[in-house]
């Protein structure tokens, strides 16, 4: 495991490693009191090793928060929350709008968003802007509505349609220090966003947006001006190698590197380096 500090006073963020081959996304973020808060979760294959780490933090969550409904997401958390084996849920927060959005060559995620709105848990909040939450002193605000893809079409103008539906979420800690988790929001909303928020989005901490590559604008990450990455990003799409070596495949991930080398951000960690926490 790779440590990197940068003063959250006893608060930790841990990023999953990628369970197989494809990417993923799954976060945890351990309070001093003991409460957890976990973000996505991954693929199915994640989830035995998520199981293990729920149960070795107390086998208790206080706020799940789920970005949007695509397998490498929330196949994990769903598997978890439908056969919970001893694992509690206080609280879940997202909100699952791909029936609404039907995207061709992604209907396997019409059961995903059905399973989540079958699942029996005592506290469901609906992602929504100006939504604010609170878990072991952590506070929790989402900052866009999920279903402005749906009303504005003309935003996804790359046909992104679930990931644009992604819940951006901002995590205010104790001390000050914030992160933000975008899911997989995708060019035309995450510069709208940067309009409408500016620098409302700021933040210490930023996870990198699908996977690091063709996600927010340029614009998006210059007003959160984070002064840490997470990128959730296997060795193959770090380094953008379809097979052939560094730099020959289809992905924008050395070109979203460049911007944030141009942000002057330095301090990154990509699950190519395996499970990666931040103190």
């Amino acid at each position: 495991m790779h440590i990197y500090p940068i003063g959250l006073d006893g608060y930790r963020i841990l990023q999953l490693s990628n369970a197989s081959s494809s990417q993923m996304m799954g976060y945890l973020v351990y309070c001093p009191n003991g409460k957890l808060i976990v973000i996505d979760g991954g693929t199915a294959e994640a989830g035995p090793r998520l199981r293990q780490l729920l149960r070795e933090a107390g086998g208790r969550v206080s706020l799940w928060l789920l970005t949007h409904f695509h397998h490498d997401h929330v196949t994990a958390p769903l598997d978890i929350l439908e056969r919970p084996d001893g694992i509690t849920v206080d609280r879940i927060c997202g909100q699952a709008v791909s029936p609404a959005l039907r995207q061709p060559g992604f209907g396997d995620s019409d059961p995903l968003a059905a399973r989540f709105e079958a699942l029996a848990v005592p506290d469901r909040v609906l992602a929504d802007a100006g939504v604010r939450l609170e878990a072991g002193g952590v506070t929790v605000d989402c900052m866009n509505d999920p279903m402005r893809i749906v009303r504005e079409p003309w935003l996804d103008a790359q046909n992104f349609h679930i990931n644009d539906s992604s819940a951006v979420y901002r995590l205010t800690f104790p001390n000050g220090k914030t992160a933000l988790f975008p899911g997989d929001l995708g060019p035309g909303l995450s510069d709208r966003l940067a309009g409408e928020l500016g620098d409302r989005l700021r933040a210490d901490i930023c996870q990198m947006s699908h996977h690091g590559q063709n996600g927010a604008s340029r614009r998006f990450y210059a007003c959160v001006r984070p002064s840490f990455c997470f990128w959730d990003a296997p060795d193959w799409l770090w380094e953008n190698d379809a097979g052939g070596g560094f730099g020959t495949g289809p992905w924008a991930t050395l070109e979203v590197r460049r911007w944030m080398a141009e942000l002057c951000v330095i301090r990154h960690a990509h699950q190519g380096l395996g499970e990666n926490l931040l103190v």
